[in-house]
């Protein structure tokens, strides 16, 4: 049996998002995980958030 990272399940979005999108974010910096400072030392877990992007 495969095992799989918790992080990964967040379940559905909130219902008022319109573009839900989830993204890898660093709770300790505040911030999303491509602008985390400590790659590696950081736990990131993926949080739902507006896709500004979506047409």
């Amino acid at each position: 049996m495969a095992r799989h990272r918790d992080s990964l399940f967040i379940g559905p979005p909130p219902p008022d998002m319109e573009n839900p999108i989830g993204r890898w974010y660093c709770n300790e910096c505040d911030c999303l995980a491509t602008e985390c400072k400590a790659k590696g030392s950081h736990v990131w877990k993926v949080k739902w958030m507006e896709d500004k992007d979506a047409t």
